[in-house]
């Protein structure tokens, strides 16, 4: 591990030491940060602004030694065990997430880690814009298709109805290096820094995306009995030898191609 990456996450930070000697106690930090009510309860407000108008993504270690109460993300939010374990309550369910678990969440979701993280449970969160996501993310998708449209058209939705998705380690392998790029460009700024970030974020998704898909596949869920997909599958073996995206278009009903953005 890079000895940069490695005393970033594992030292004790000031927040992590108040903590030790102030075990069950609030931050003051929290004095300062806004709230607001979600179906009754008051919760946090989570504010990225001024992070992300300077960065494509932001990136933080999250503090041991303390719970984190409810609270809403004006942005989403990524959370990566990088080490041990975190429990997580989303939107009043417990999720317990091992090393290397993933946890994406859409803006207003309300949750908290109600268990203190100990000394080897590092959970890293990533906050980005929505816009980032849905958009430039989405518009440098290699190969634009049909069927890559219904890939990422069934995950917009499922994002939206279910408001948050778990990838277990088994489907994010390759996410590891990337996060922690990431995390050692947003923290040791050099040349084309954010450049970088833009691209290795676009990576991560592409990577997470595709652990998604195979995911859904493996468990037989709805991405796979999508009666589209289906049917774009069926044409590509009816025709194997001379289908183009145009006669999948054509036989489908969708546009052969996206229009860059």
């Amino acid at each position: 591990m890079d000895s940069n990456l490695k005393q970033l996450l594992y030292t004790h930070t000031e927040t992590e030491e108040w903590h030790r000697t102030h075990p069950g106690e609030l931050s003051p930090r929290y004095n300062r940060v806004e709230t607001t009510t979600i179906n009754g309860e008051e919760v946090y407000l989570f504010d990225w602004k001024e992070t992300l108008d300077e960065n494509p993504v932001g990136l933080i270690k999250e503090s041991r030694f303390t719970d984190i109460p409810p609270h809403i993300n004006r942005d989403m939010e990524l959370n990566y065990v990088y080490d041990g374990v975190c429990t997580f309550i989303v939107n009043g369910r417990r999720l317990l997430l091992k090393k290397g678990d993933v946890l994406i969440c859409n803006t207003g979701v309300v949750r908290s880690v109600p268990y203190v993280k100990g000394e080897h449970d590092i959970v890293i969160s990533i906050v980005f814009k929505k816009e980032m996501f849905d958009s430039l993310f989405l518009s440098q998708l290699p190969g634009a298709s049909p069927l890559t449209n219904l890939l990422f058209d069934f995950v917009s939705k499922n994002r939206e109805a279910r408001k948050y998705l778990i990838l277990p380690e088994e489907y994010a392998r390759h996410a590891r290096r990337l996060i922690e790029m990431l995390f050692i460009e947003y923290h040791f700024k050099d040349a084309y820094s954010n450049e970088l970030m833009r691209h290795l974020a676009v990576s991560l998704f592409l990577v997470l995306i595709r652990g998604l898909y195979r995911r859904s596949a493996t468990d037989n869920q709805a991405i796979m009995s999508d009666e589209r997909i289906v049917s774009i599958l069926n044409h590509i073996e009816r025709s194997y030898g001379d289908c183009t995206l145009e006669s999948i278009a054509s036989d489908t009903g969708y546009a052969p191609a996206i229009s860059a953005a």
